[in-house]
């Protein structure tokens, strides 16, 4: 009886040993020093304890393998928590940074005279001082966006008003090319045909901000030559029937800068009263400033991790197959 469970051994192992699994990089299963078959009258006791030693030392490593495959995918699977970071054993991940707080200020800067603001360089710096004491923070949490610089200026002592013509006049003064930035009574050109009698007309050229250009320089040039005799000379010049004998009067223009800032970094929002405080200070010039202030929480990035595991577990159960009928074998041998 064992001489016959003897040569069964011996083909199991010969048959598990010819067809072999598709090679796995990972894996690498040897069969080495296996006994071959032995004649059916002498089968030695040793040679199957020899056999039964290695197959104990092959299944303990495969099963040492496997087990060490599973832990580090365990360790290496990717995950995204609370705390936004992926970090895995075996393969590698990505951190997710947490959600972003940004405080919006909108501010709107009324000054009696530009011409103390040296440059639009030199205005970003003082509104950008006057925030950080408001918010308490480093200037480079601080973005500055200045929009544009509205120019208001009231000419008095009209015969009438007709949009058109006073919108040309007033370009032609202040040598702006672009019509739409003007308006007059809160219309612009080509609004209303005709005139209307009023005694006043109120003119606004809007300065937007664009590359290339300093939007300081260009309101502080256009002002220079913004007057009440110069509206009077264009008109007569440009509109002689409509507008004889002018005596224009024109008050002090106002200048109106449109600001948006972005703070970040700091726990919380800057007060309307610390933001308008400090701005007036750092600002100068007589500036009356009017704030408000909103609060963001911008979601974080979606983190994707890559994990990389050392073993693919489609596959590495292959050689655990010959391994089981090997040990149900040798049981049988040994209990009989």
């Amino acid at each position: 009886m064992k001489c016959v469970l003897a040569l069964c051994l011996a083909g199991l192992v010969v048959c598990s040993t010819s067809v072999e699994p598709e090679p796995d990089t990972a894996f690498t299963t040897t069969l080495e020093d296996q006994p071959a078959p032995a004649p059916a009258a002498s089968t030695s006791v040793a040679a199957m304890s020899s056999s039964s030693a290695a197959a104990t030392s092959s299944a303990a490593a495969t099963s040492s393998a496997a087990a060490t495959t599973t832990q580090q995918l365990e360790v290496g699977t990717t995950s995204n928590g609370n705390a936004g970071t992926t970090t895995g054993a075996a393969g590698s991940g990505t951190t997710t940074p947490p959600p972003a707080v940004v405080h919006k200020v909108v501010v709107t800067v009324t000054l009696q005279n530009i011409s103390v603001i040296g440059s639009e360089t030199a205005l970003m710096t003082q509104i950008t001082n006057g925030l950080v004491v408001a918010a308490g923070v480093s200037a480079a949490k601080i973005t500055i966006v200045i929009h544009f610089v509205s120019l208001t200026s009231v000419f008095g002592g009209l015969s009438q008003i007709d949009t058109d013509k006073i919108v040309k006049a007033y370009a032609a003064m202040a040598n702006i090319t672009d019509l739409s930035q003007i308006r007059v009574n809160n219309l612009t050109h080509s609004n209303v045909s005709g005139g209307r009698r009023l005694a006043e007309a109120t003119v606004v050229a809007t300065v937007l901000n664009g590359a290339n250009m300093d939007v300081v320089k260009e309101s502080q040039r256009i002002l220079a030559r913004n007057s009440a005799s110069g509206l009077a000379s264009q008109l007569q010049t440009l509109y002689p029937t409509t507008y004889q004998n002018l005596a224009l009067t024109l008050p002090t223009p106002t200048t109106q800068l449109s600001v948006t800032s972005e703070i970040t970094g700091a726990s919380s929002a800057p007060s309307v009263g610390d933001i308008e405080t400090n701005l007036v200070s750092s600002i100068g010039g007589g500036a009356v400033v009017t704030a408000s202030v909103s609060t963001v929480t911008l979601p974080p990035a979606t983190a994707t991790g890559t994990t990389t595991a050392s073993a693919n577990l489609d596959n590495n159960h292959a050689p655990l197959a010959p391994m089981i009928t090997i040990w149900a074998v040798v049981y049988a041998f040994v209990i009989s």
